[in-house]
């Protein structure tokens, strides 16, 4: 289920791509009653080597 803001904040998360891939961490702002795209996600990913990355299962 999509989660709506109920206030405008910036929120950590991962940005992946359409097919699912890890591309970065960053910050996102949130406008109030709206929610992320679906290019982010809030599940944070951090490679345990540099170099590595991650594909996202939904």
């Amino acid at each position: 289920m999509t989660k709506f803001y109920t206030e405008s904040q910036n929120v950590n998360v991962s940005r992946i791509s359409r097919e699912g891939w890890w591309l970065e961490n960053g910050v996102e702002h949130v406008a109030a009653n709206t929610a992320l795209g679906a290019d982010c996600t809030t599940t944070i990913y951090q490679p345990s080597k540099p170099g590595l990355i991650a594909k996202y299962q939904k």
